[in-house]
């Protein structure tokens, strides 16, 4: 009987790590791109990573209307457009780090997105 019950734990025990497996490949797993919205409004587009800080690597974003972006020496303003987080004139690396009680939603984004699409052109222009 207690070989019974060791060999029920030890498979209960495997199963457990699989099914822990598969539900943390998300946290690992960053090859598809997110939008996270946060308390403040903004809405970011990138590779959100879980573990082991909540992050977003290759971030883009709208900038408000009154957002001054440099362009060639000048400033100007920009709508509508979307922008890598590294062009904002402070150059800051491509790396946004998020405090979980900011976010409010995030979601996959499709592989169709108009939002995927941009920056697959933008990248292909680099």
């Amino acid at each position: 009987m207690k070989k019974i019950l060791s060999y029920l734990f030890l498979i209960v025990l495997v199963l457990l790590i699989i099914y822990l497996g598969f539900m943390t490949k998300k946290a690992f797993d960053n090859s598809n791109y997110q939008a996270v919205k946060l308390t403040s409004g903004e809405i970011y587009f990138g590779k959100l990573h879980l573990f082991p800080r909540l992050k977003m690597t290759d971030v883009y974003y709208f900038p408000h209307a009154s957002a001054l972006v440099k362009e060639q020496d000048k400033v100007s303003v920009t709508e509508n457009q979307l922008l890598p987080l590294s062009d904002m004139t402070f150059q800051p690396t491509n790396t946004l780090y998020l405090l979980k009680e900011q976010v409010l939603w995030w979601t996959d984004l499709s592989s169709d997105s108009q939002i995927i699409k941009f920056i697959k052109q933008t990248k292909e222009v680099k």
